[in-house]
């Protein structure tokens, strides 16, 4: 008997089901309030580039400048004696002087020995090179 209910029970719970489905749907209920906006979506691609634009009109002339008056051309400064340690070079270029030695570099007393070159090659002891000659920078003292 039990299991006769229990068939019973699985034919008639699909048949109401069935039934149920049949029925013609009902007229459609009211339209809702629409929705939030949602968020934006990626930028999309750039586009391709666009067609070069034609030449534009030519400016009208500028405002002519005032003249400047010329300035005098400076005057040369004054040459210096050349030590006693040049052998071969003294050339005089402002405040800027270039002394070539086989001995020690050295400057006037209003100058200051600022660089050395060694020009063969090798290092310097003291203010001379180790093979001579020795070419120094001197600039006058400020």
């Amino acid at each position: 008997m039990k299991n006769n209910i229990k068939l019973m029970i699985l034919i008639a719970v699909p048949a109401l089901l069935l039934a149920a489905c049949s029925q013609e749907p009902g007229p459609p209920g009211p339209k809702g309030e629409q929705g939030a906006q949602g968020p934006a979506g990626p930028q999309g691609a750039p586009g391709e580039k666009g067609p070069k634009g034609d030449k534009g009109d030519k400016g009208d002339p500028g405002p002519a400048g005032s003249a400047a008056a010329a300035a005098p051309p400076a005057a040369a400064p004054p040459a210096a004696a050349p030590p006693a340690a040049v052998t071969k070079t003294d050339v005089p270029t402002g405040g800027i002087r270039v002394v070539q030695t086989d001995e020690i570099a050295s400057c006037d007393d209003g100058e200051i020995l600022v660089s050395i070159y060694c020009p063969a090659g090798g290092s310097f002891d003291n203010d001379r090179c180790v093979r001579p000659p020795t070419i120094g920078l001197c600039v006058k003292k400020p």
